[in-house]
């Protein structure tokens, strides 16, 4: 009598549904191909997810300047149209709308201290300290690695200090232009900027911008002191004595690259462009 096959002693059933597993697995080939479209799908994407963060921080951002300005009007309707003070090495929280000194790539608890603009002058008319900081500031305390809790300054020629002085750069140039103390002595509100995102070098809490002495002739060649941030794709956030704030694109490279300080390249475009936004002539009426 004839052995059978083994396999003739399985089902025909079974047979097909073990073909059918068989049949339902990758080969190496096929895998390859699914890997290969995957990665090229992530090519696709990220940079659009990427773009689409950074447009998201950038929104973020100028909400929170709008915000700020909201804090720093409402300031000036209850003081009788005095706006905050804004001084250097001050340490007490109710002289000036911020105090503290921020260092980068240096530990110091003032990097992680919201208090000292929490408690300060405009500290009763906002609700979230994070609307000091742009999101997409990537500094850290390097001790312990905390996010540093303020970008943002205030402009050199707004506020003054408390005893009717400046400091001593915009005291040099008080002849030639304006400074802002109260909210109705801003000659153009929609063309001055209040607080600007400034570079991760920054320390006190106003933006220095070296207008020109005795002179109304804007330089050539003009060199950033305080240098805005450009955390935005290049750009970097700007809020104005009107309430709007906007996110404005940075052309130098001494300016996109200010890490350090003093920085001594010229920056020709972007310092013009500032100074433009920073302060009017003496001589120039409201």
């Amino acid at each position: 009598m004839r052995a059978l096959h083994p396999a003739a002693c399985v089902p025909a059933s079974r047979r097909g549904a073990d073909a059918t597993r068989f049949r339902a697995g990758f080969t190496l080939i096929e895998l390859l191909v699914v890997i290969a479209i995957i990665a090229i799908l992530a090519g696709m994407l990220l940079p659009a997810l990427s773009k689409a963060k950074a447009r998201a921080q950038a929104t973020q951002c100028m909400n929170g300047l709008r915000q700020l300005m909201i804090s720093w009007n409402m300031y000036a309707d209850d003081s009788a149209d005095r706006l905050p003070f804004n001084t250097v090495f001050e340490t007490d929280v109710t002289k000036s709308w911020c105090t503290g000194w921020l260092q980068y790539g240096v530990s110091t608890p003032d990097n992680t201290n919201t208090a000292l603009f929490a408690r300060a002058l405009m500290g009763p008319y906002f609700k979230d300290a994070r609307v000091f900081r742009c999101p997409a500031d990537p500094t850290v305390d390097v001790g312990n690695k905390r996010p540093r809790v303020r970008t943002v300054a205030m402009n050199a020629f707004v506020g003054g200090f408390p005893d009717g002085s400046d400091w001593v750069e915009v005291q040099d140039r008080k002849k030639t232009w304006r400074t802002y103390r109260k909210l109705g002595s801003i000659d153009r509100p929609d063309m001055r900027f209040v607080f600007a995102d400034e570079s991760p070098i920054i320390n006190d809490g106003f933006l220095m911008h070296w207008m020109p002495i005795n002179t109304t002739q804007l330089p050539a060649n003009g060199i950033m002191d305080d240098c805005p941030a450009s955390y935005h794709a290049g750009s970097g956030a700007l809020s104005f004595a009107d309430g709007h704030s906007e996110v404005h694109k940075w052309r130098d490279p001494a300016t996109l690259r200010a890490k350090t300080w003093p920085i001594t390249a010229p920056s020709p475009n972007d310092f013009i462009w500032l100074a433009e936004r920073t302060t009017g002539p003496v001589a120039a009426g409201p």
